[in-house]
C-alpha cells in the first residue's frame, strides 16, 4: 500500500511530478513527501517510468543520480551515494556537454524514451519521486 498521493506500480511506490524545479529542489520536496529522487533499477522499470511519466502529461524528468563535480563525465552516483547498479543511458551519454551537466534526466517522449541524459543541474523539468523504503541499506 502507498501513501496518499502516491502511485503503486509493480511494487514500488512513485510520485510524478509535472511542476518544474531544479534537481536540488526536486529532491527536496521528494524528501518532503518521504521519499528521494526516483532509483531505477532495470529496463523494464525505465521504460515503465517513462511511459507513465508520459501519461501524466511529463516529459524530460529528473531521476535519483549525480556526478560528484571532481569526477569524470561517467562516474555519476545514486542519491544514495554509491555507483548505480544499473543504467540506461542514451547513446553517447553521459558526456557532460559544456562542463556543467552533472544530474540525470529520463526521456519520456521521442526516439529516446526511457534513456538517460545528463543535464544541468539548474535546469527546471519535471520529476519522479520513489517512496523511501530504506532502498539504500
Amino acid at each position: 500500500v502507498c501513501p496518499c498521493g502516491w502511485s503503486k506500480i509493480g511494487n514500488k511506490c512513485y510520485k510524478f511530478f509535472a511542476i518544474s524545479a531544479n534537481w536540488n529542489v526536486a529532491r527536496s520536496s521528494c524528501q518532503q513527501n518521504g521519499g528521494d529522487l526516483v532509483i531505477i533499477s532495470s529496463l523494464i522499470e525505465s521504460n515503465l517510468l517513462a511511459r507513465e511519466a508520459k501519461k501524466r502529461g511529463l516529459v524530460a524528468s529528473w531521476i535519483g543520480y549525480f556526478r560528484p563535480r571532481d569526477q569524470s563525465a561517467d562516474k555519476f552516483l545514486s542519491v544514495c551515494g554509491v555507483k548505480p547498479t544499473y543504467t540506461n543511458w542514451a547513446a553517447g551519454e553521459p558526456n557532460d556537454s559544456g562542463g556543467r551537466e552533472n544530474c540525470a534526466h529520463i526521456y519520456t517522449a521521442g526516439v529516446k524514451v526511457g534513456q538517460w541524459n545528463d543535464g544541468t543541474c539548474s535546469s527546471k523539468i519535471h520529476y519522479i519521486c520513489e517512496f523511501n523504503y530504506l532502498r539504500c541499506n
